[in-house]
């Protein structure tokens, strides 16, 4: 039995054998089917995947290449987004420009004067009064010239009743040729390091400009008319030519002169008033180099005392300077001060320049007080001759008597009037005198015909020399004197 049941066995087992034998062959060939198609399917879908990969390469080159072209074409409008933008700004810049040119100007023009009674007497006395008589006397030679010092006067008055700060206080002018360093002077003397006068290698001062001490920077321009207007923020490049020049026409006929309240030394410059005056080039012809001329004589002319200024570097005075202070009607009065500037170009050589401009000056007629080399940068003293500069300082550093200078100046004028009508007046006498005396001469002789002719020529010409015209002309001219004084005093009571 157990052998008979192990045959079966293993025929059994021998069957399983061969029948899993088949299956798994079956099996096999399925699978290895199966692998095969999803060899190909396979296949097909990597050749699908690297199509699309191909595809979106070459859509990512495109992607790039536009992106690059865009990146170009935003660098490109990024800088012509630049340039506009500094197009922008520049004409912002020019309207802006413009539009405070604009402003400027209409306030200029529409700037009240201030207002004041003494100063219209004094303005109707001088333009009709004196000019009714100018135009009927005819003694003095220079009348152009004394009608131009009486306007000097009326201008003065003018910036008294506008600019009150300027009462009590002593003028000196600041005066120099072509770049003798002015500006970078009263530069030197400003405390407040944020403000300063324009300067260059070039003509810089153009309209003439009054500093005085002030706690606060102020800066006003006055107009030919007696108005005054608020020149903030930009006001101090108004004093340079080039901003003039941007106007296009000629600014300084409607604003003749500045005003500058700056932070000064009070214990040194509380009492006086500088005149930057524009600087003139002797060997230029231009209209502007004779116009600042004219403006730098005028306004040192008005001043208590002459501060004139000259580089260094140039070692030396030109005849053009001593030429122009003597130019001034009042060179013979006129105290003037030498400042060497730019002292620090020649250090080693300073006491030999101020000996010779000492020695220089001290050979003329001008009314010379001493001379100071200044180191405008650390604002120092090198040294001096005859006083220092802090001396001349001191002494007109305190209360001017404006209105008593003024007066005098008045007199002065018309003190040249009466001294050429009474020269006038003495030779007509001599002559009418002499005249008679002929008459006299004749009628002894006894010809009483020859005489009665004689009498009547010599009266037809005695009547052309008008003394008792001149007579009269002569008690006018002191009377509008008076009138000019009193309207004078008036002036000063006002601003008092």
């Amino acid at each position: 039995m157990k052998t008979l049941v192990s045959e079966k066995a293993r025929e059994i087992l021998a069957r399983l054998a061969r029948f899993w034998v088949w299956r798994r062959r079956r099996w096999v060939k399925r699978l290895s089917e199966e692998l095969t198609v999803s060899e190909a399917q396979l296949s097909e879908h990597i050749l699908q995947k690297e199509r699309q990969i191909e595809f979106a390469a070459k859509q990512l080159v495109d992607k790039k290449n536009a992106y690059q072209a865009l990146e170009e074409k935003n660098n490109a409008l990024t800088r012509d987004l630049g340039k506009k933008c500094e197009e922008f700004e520049e004409l912002n810049q020019q309207h802006q420009d413009l539009d405070d040119r604009y402003s400027l100007v209409k306030g200029l023009l529409s700037a009240a004067r201030t207002p004041s009674a003494a100063l219209d007497k004094f303005r109707a006395i001088l333009h009709e009064d004196y000019l009714a008589f100018a135009n009927e006397e005819s003694s003095l030679a220079e009348e152009a010239q004394a009608f131009l010092h009486l306007q000097g006067i009326e201008q003065e008055l003018e910036l008294i009743t506008s600019f009150p700060a300027l009462y009590g206080k002593s003028q000196i002018a600041i005066s120099g040729g072509f770049s003798a360093g002015k500006t970078e002077f009263l530069n030197s003397l400003i405390l407040d390091e944020s403000v300063r006068l324009p300067t260059g290698i070039e003509t810089v001062t153009s309209i003439p400009t009054y500093l005085t001490y002030a706690e606060k920077t102020i800066v006003q321009g006055y107009t030919a008319s007696g108005g005054k207007v608020s020149l903030e923020g930009a006001g101090l490049k108004m004093i340079s030519h080039e901003y003039v020049k941007s106007f296009g026409f000629e600014i300084r006929k409607i604003m003749p002169f500045l005003s500058v309240g700056v932070q000064l030394d009070p214990e040194r410059f509380s009492h006086i008033c500088f005149i930057d005056t524009p600087g003139y080039d002797p060997a230029s012809a231009t209209n502007t180099a004779e116009h600042d001329r004219v403006v730098a004589k005028r306004f040192a002319e008005g001043a208590e005392a002459l501060l004139w200024v000259i580089g260094a570097d140039s070692g030396q005075v030109s005849n053009s300077d001593i030429e122009f202070i003597e130019s001034l009607s009042n060179f013979s009065n006129i105290p003037v001060y030498v400042v060497l500037s730019k002292a620090e170009r020649r250090r080693d050589e300073i006491d030999d320049i101020l000996d010779l401009v000492d020695m220089t000056f001290e050979s003329t007629s001008i009314n010379y007080l001493g001379v100071s080399a200044e180191d405008s940068i650390f604002r120092g003293e090198y040294g001096y001759r005859n006083m220092s500069l802090d001396t001349f300082f001191s002494i007109y550093n305190r209360s001017s008597h404006i209105e008593k200078k003024l007066c005098e100046k008045i007199d002065a004028v018309f003190c040249r009037y009466v001294d050429a009508i009474s020269n006038d007046i003495q030779k007509g006498e001599e002559i009418v005198g002499a005249l008679k005396s002929v008459d006299l001469d004749v009628f002894g002789e006894g010809d009483l015909q020859l005489s009665e002719k004689v009498s009547e020529k010599i009266s037809d010409i005695s009547s052309l020399f008008r003394v008792e015209s001149l007579k009269r002309q002569k008690e006018k001219a002191l009377e509008i004197s008076e009138r000019l004084k009193r309207a004078v005093h008036e002036i000063f009571l006002e601003v008092a």
